[in-house]
């Protein structure tokens, strides 16, 4: 497991739909909490603004937010 990101802000890119409620989710924005290989290709784990699940996406899918301060 990767831990470079942990903690980074993102935003979703893609035109990307949330697997459970069928949503777009482009433009939400969240917290990176891991990054994992499986099956050959990577993953981040995000934990989005206001939502209650985080969800799998892959890396391509988000823009990395530039840090405050």
């Amino acid at each position: 497991m990767d831990t470079g990101l942990v903690g980074k802000r993102c935003r979703m890119c893609s035109l990307a739909i949330d697997h459970i409620t069928g949503a777009p989710m482009r433009g939400l924005t969240g917290t990176i909490r891991h990054k994992v290989e499986r099956l050959g290709r990577e993953f981040i784990l995000v934990e989005w603004d206001g939502k209650a699940e985080a969800t799998y996406v892959l890396p391509a899918d988000v823009d990395l937010l530039e840090e405050e301060g």
